[in-house]
């Protein structure tokens, strides 16, 4: 059936905008069928849905229903789903995939259809609606069973299934027949949809032009799920000017495109979404690749990129032990870079602990020391990692998977020289973070926060955050409440060390349109880019030309 997949994919957003027990944990609200109608009740009104939560193989446990639909065969039709939260995993992106079954029998074979990669929402708490047109087979199928599934790859997140029952007429059989849908079971949204669409251009009059003298430059990876090829970018950090450097071979985050055929496909090419690591003495920035195997296989390539030249200077297979993914790469020491991996104690046990190592730019691993001591069960959503290259001290910021709204975290700080760890609660009570950067020259952890969850359009404030006591204090106000929107994923790899500016992309409230806030951590001063277009870059990162 993967020769009948349409190419193109649509995709609406609805935007909404130590331990305390050894037991394995449960959240709410992941995944739902609304046409053809899954099994059972459905309510896609908010987030966090009960309707959506099923597990199990392979239609999370909800008995076999009366087709709901009848299709003609040899027909197109639009299967419509939505990721009621989203659980994004760096460093090893998911997937959700359609498939169909010609019986209702709980051991039937499914055909993939079609698979969506999952997308970094920066949000666990995220609705959004895909929908993926497909040929149905010119059968006749007096009850077939459409599956969706959602593979997350998250620490402690079982896979989630729907199956939706239908009826296939063959056109032999039947003729010419209207594909039927049952009115009855029509669903809208609480809240209107807002487009965010696949393919994004810039903004009028917003070409690429000569970048600004005094401006610094930003460096990352234009890629479009709905296009081929990528592009290395940088962009200017006045103007907001995104300039082509190089074309590159690989995708981005899970790398879907074209409605790929099967999670089991070997051609996915992409780098980790969210990891970016450039050398603090060498001209080279170090991205993880997955270079073979299926969308279950961790990345299994260290790919440098020649910052002299901008090109591929080269790429070495990892030989990380167990084959765990890495979530983090941060610089360590010349031509070696810190990484974190999150390890189960055992098979299904739904605990977790991380283990620290490094990884020189050839592949090579070595484990520094891991936190199996004290393991833990819905700490286990990574959000960020910065290391002060200075004093060799590693600060990691860690949320509750089980805290969606109020972004509940943890700091663990590693001393590298003792390998010591230690954990500390952050107070959120006034200010959420998913971001930390550390300014080496007062080995000051800062984040940018939007206050609380849940306000689309709050006020922006700099932040500091004490590893020791969790306290996260005001340090600057950015922006003012109404300009723009609550969107966390807007953190730039590595601040200016030399300048002591930290840059951040907020989005324009109700546009398409992003600024380059470039902030001042000595003096607090605050300055803006003109208008642009950041949505579709990805890996962006502040880089200081070595001398």
């Amino acid at each position: 059936m993967a020769k009948e997949i349409w190419p193109s994919v649509w995709r609406n957003l609805l935007l909404f905008g130590m331990i305390v027990g050894l037991a394995p944990h449960h959240t709410n609200g992941h995944i739902c069928i609304i046409s053809p109608h899954q099994r059972g009740p459905l309510d896609v009104s908010h987030s966090g849905s009960h309707t959506c939560t099923r597990h199990g193989a392979p239609c999370g446990g909800q008995p076999p229903q009366e087709p709901q639909a009848t299709y003609a065969g040899g027909s197109s039709i639009f299967v419509t789903f939505q990721q009621n939260y989203n659980h994004y995993e760096v460093g090893y992106p998911g997937y959700m995939d359609v498939a169909l079954a010609n019986n209702s029998n709980p051991y039937a074979h499914f055909d993939i259809m079609g698979v969506f990669g999952d997308v970094n929402e920066h949000a666990q708490d995220n609705q959004q609606n895909y929908s993926l047109p497909v040929v149905l087979p010119d059968i006749d199928c007096s009850h077939c069973v459409l599956r969706v599934r959602y593979v997350a790859h998250k620490p402690g997140e079982k896979i989630f299934y729907q199956c939706s029952d239908i009826m296939i007429k063959s056109s032999r059989t039947m003729g010419d027949i209207q594909q039927e849908r049952d009115q009855r079971h029509r669903v809208q949204a609480a809240r209107p949809p807002r487009d965010r669409g696949v393919l994004r251009q810039m903004p009028s009059g917003a070409q690429p032009v000569k970048p600004d003298g005094d401006a610094a430059m930003l460096y990352g990876f234009a890629w479009n799920e709905a296009k081929s090829g990528s592009a290395f970018v940088m962009v200017d950090t006045v103007s907001g000017a995104k300039q082509s450097i190089s074309p590159m071979y690989f995708s981005l985050g899970s790398g879907i495109q074209y409605g790929t055929p099967s999670p089991t496909a070997q051609s996915n090419k992409y780098v980790m979404d969210q990891i970016a690591c450039f050398d603090r003495e060498m001209p080279y920035l170090n991205l993880l690749e997955h270079r073979n195997g299926g969308l279950d296989a961790a990345s299994n390539k260290i790919l440098w990129i020649d910052m002299v030249t901008k090109e591929i200077a080269g790429e070495y297979e990892l030989d990380t032990p167990k084959h765990l993914p890495i979530v983090s790469l941060v610089p360590y020491l010349k031509q070696v870079y810190l990484t974190v991996q999150i390890e189960e104690t055992s098979p299904q046990s739904g605990i977790f602990f991380f283990v620290y190592g490094t990884l020189d730019y050839m592949g090579h691993f070595q484990q520094i020391v891991n936190t199996s001591s004290s393991p833990n069960t819905v700490f286990v959503n990574y959000q960020w990692a910065t290391l002060n290259y200075q004093t060799k001290t590693h600060y990691m910021l860690i949320g509750n998977e089980n805290s969606p709204d109020k972004l509940a975290a943890k700091i663990f700080t590693l001393q590298v020289t003792t390998k010591q760890v230690s954990v500390t609660d952050l107070d959120v009570s006034q200010y959420t973070i998913t971001a930390i950067q550390v300014y080496e020259k007062t080995d000051e952890l800062f984040a940018m926060s939007p206050g609380l969850f849940g306000n689309p359009f709050p006020a922006w404030t700099l932040v500091t955050v004490d590893p020791k006591t969790g306290a996260i204090k005001q340090k600057y106000p950015v922006a003012p409440a109404g300009v723009f929107g609550q969107y966390y994923g807007g953190n730039v790899i590595s601040i200016d060390q030399e300048s002591g500016i930290l840059y951040y992309v907020l989005h324009v409230a109700n546009s398409q349109n992003d600024v380059i806030a470039s902030i001042s951590l000595e003096t607090g001063k605050v300055t803006f880019s003109r208008l642009t277009d950041l949505r579709n870059i990805h890996n962006l990162a502040f880089y200081n030309n070595l001398k």
